[in-house]
């Protein structure tokens, strides 16, 4: 392996997060998709897509330099306080 085991851990605990804020981007242009804002739906779903592609990177990073990628999202998105219900 062309990288250190705590390395690899850290990068593990940063795609991690990339995919988490990609999660909650996409919570956020489904709830303003839902609240017929198209506009900024679609912004939220591009800003989403752009931290998929930062997880990517890591994860092939830890791939070309033989490690293995593990990790979990770091936070996933809630339906908060002002969620609405759908009847």
């Amino acid at each position: 392996m062309l990288i250190s085991d705590k390395m690899v851990a850290a990068i593990n605990k940063q795609i991690g997060n990339e995919f988490g804020a990609f999660l909650q981007y996409v919570a956020i242009a489904a709830y303003f998709g839902n609240d017929s804002l198209p506009e900024l739906g679609k912004h939220f779903n591009q800003q989403a897509m752009e931290e998929r592609q930062h997880a990517m990177k890591f994860v092939n990073y830890v791939l070309d330099a033989g490690g293995l990628p593990r990790f979990r999202p770091s936070r996933l998105p809630s339906r908060g306080s002002r969620a609405r219900r759908r009847r």
